[in-house]
């Protein structure tokens, strides 16, 4: 009787030890809507809009994309470093200096001012942060100054725009990437250019990426 009880704890054991490793990962990258991507892991979460270049990206040699972020545990940096951009290519782009976005824009304010009107609501998928900062990479001249470096923790959003430029002056439609990686973080938010409708279940939820 001890036998077979010994060998049935052994098979429950074993069972359980299996589902346990043929359980998927969970996905990091989930599409919250038509032009809104969001990573999320321990470290941090980060939610991408390109819904301004989504309507630009055929007139424009500039991309300007909304990111905003914030850690999920312990306080992380980004430099102006860490942010690239892959292209349909697999290009890699950096992002260009503040004296070259202000040559590529005569006026960048008002570059601003008419996206501000197609800005998805990043702030509202965040709920643990109660203060928010500007993602200084980039700076309305006169108006705002430049810093290479920002650091954010669980209770600090940090949000901007980020300004990408095409080496041949236009963007090909395809499936682009923009990546923030460091010894901290690899984030990852891919995005379509023209943008597509969000895949849904059955029940009407959108899916993971």
């Amino acid at each position: 009787m001890r036998r077979i009880y010994r060998w049935i704890t052994l098979l429950a054991s074993v069972t359980f030890a299996a589902s346990l490793v043929a359980a998927p990962a969970t996905e990091p990258v989930k599409r919250l809507g038509k032009t809104v991507v969001q990573h999320q892991d321990d470290v941090v979460k980060a939610v991408l809009s390109w819904r301004y270049a989504n309507q630009s990206f055929e007139k424009e040699p500039w991309l300007l994309l909304d990111l905003a972020f914030a850690a999920e545990g312990k306080p992380v940096n980004l430099n102006r470093e860490d942010v690239s951009l892959l292209t349909p290519g697999g290009e890699r782009l950096g992002l260009p200096s503040q004296k070259r976005l202000a040559e590529g824009f005569r006026n960048i304010s008002w570059v601003v001012q008419k996206a501000s009107v197609a800005r998805d609501p990043l702030n509202g998928y965040f709920s643990r942060q109660t203060l928010e900062q500007r993602l200084p990479f980039f700076a309305i001249p006169g108006e705002q100054t430049v810093q290479d470096e920002i650091g954010a923790g669980p209770t600090l959003l940090t949000r901007g725009d980020l300004f990408f430029e095409s080496p041949s002056g236009v963007w090909k439609p395809g499936r682009y990437t923009l990546v923030l990686e460091n010894k901290l973080m690899k984030v990852e938010l891919p995005f379509n250019l023209p943008a597509d409708e969000a895949k849904k279940d059955a029940d009407g939820k959108t899916v993971p990426w």
